[in-house]
């Protein structure tokens, strides 16, 4: 099972949500971390403002990034491991076709975050 974020104050976070998309509506809030059960290492930057007609696609290639920036080759990616990223506490992973507006519009949290959660599996043999 995935895990969640247990926020302490919740409508603490609803209020900075809503302050965000205020200020930003053509961005889309998300909280992107790794799925419990990979070896990927954690990247440093976990909250992200992206914009709404990005591709799910370039969102996972930024992930990709921050996972390679993290310089621990113990736990990088191999060549034979795809990222995959996974919606809230399922494990339904978007397609790099769908617009990041689409899936805040069917994934996003109470508290009005997307949380994203990334993990990486051998596809080559």
């Amino acid at each position: 099972m995935l895990r969640m974020f247990d926020w302490s104050g919740k409508d603490e976070t609803c209020e900075q949500v809503k302050k965000l998309l205020k200020k930003y509506p053509d961005r889309i809030p998300v909280i992107c971390t790794k799925a419990a059960k990979t070896s990927l290492p954690e990247i440093e930057k976990k909250k992200f403002l992206v914009p709404a007609t990005m591709l799910c696609g370039e969102f996972k290639f930024i992930i990709h990034k921050h996972i390679a920036a993290t310089g621990s080759p113990k736990e990088s990616m191999g060549p034979d491991q795809t990222l995959y990223l996974l919606m809230n506490n399922s494990k339904k992973s978007v397609k790099a076709s769908q617009f990041m507006c689409e899936v805040y519009a069917a994934h996003r949290a109470k508290d009005g975050y997307l949380y994203i959660h990334y993990s990486a599996e051998a596809t080559l043999g």
